[in-house]
């Protein structure tokens, strides 16, 4: 089937199987910022909209982010109903608590080559190939992306130091947390004064 003659199809929750992506399977960043759990795509054509979801564990933390875009039918000669583009609308960190705009350039193209009711494979602009498996094909998306800034960078940064702090606890002592713990509120502190100068 063209899949953007048939949403019903094509909307729901996917799950990322296989990829040549270095960028989404995190081969340019560190070991210990790969995403371990699966990586999640939902897309709903009825609201021309995609969310790319995944999750990084490292010792006690576990990151989530996202990234929101919209999509626009790439139509062509060659290809009527089977290629979108992909503007990146919003980029989500730590799970929400920061939101950042995605610059206008951001944007790529996905074409679907296979579609049925579990699987689904496309390439996207840059040759990589994606596998992915239906696991949600009743998941949505709302039509508007809130662009809006979560304020709270320094909860964040505290929220990460008092997660490495009851780590460490278990790991160095009480006492040596307590000093580091001090020293990050320190940094912290300081950040904060030279953003508002």
């Amino acid at each position: 089937p063209r899949p953007l003659e048939n949403p019903e199809m094509l909307s729901g929750r996917w799950e990322l199987k296989y990829t040549t992506s270095r960028s989404i399977l995190g081969l340019n960043k560190a070991p210990w910022l790969r995403p371990r759990d699966p990586i999640y795509q939902i897309i709903d054509a009825f609201t021309s909209r995609a969310r790319n979801e995944e999750t990084v564990k490292s010792g006690p933390l576990t990151l989530k982010s996202a990234v929101d875009a919209r999509l626009v039918p790439w139509l062509t000669d060659r290809n009527s109903a089977d290629e979108v583009e992909v503007k990146f609308a919003r980029f989500e960190l730590f799970g929400d608590r920061i939101r950042i705009k995605a610059p206008a350039r951001a944007i790529g193209r996905l074409q679907t080559t296979y579609l049925d009711d579990d699987l689904r494979i496309s390439r996207g602009d840059r040759g990589n190939l994606f596998v992915l498996s239906m696991v949600d094909p009743n998941a949505r998306l709302a039509e508007e992306i809130d662009l809006s800034a979560r304020p709270g960078l320094a909860r964040v940064v505290a929220g990460i130091a008092i997660g490495a702090a009851t780590y460490q606890t278990v790991h160095i002592g009480p006492a040596a947390v307590a000093e580091k713990a001090t020293a990050v509120v320190a940094k912290v502190n300081s950040a904060r004064k030279s953003l508002r100068e």
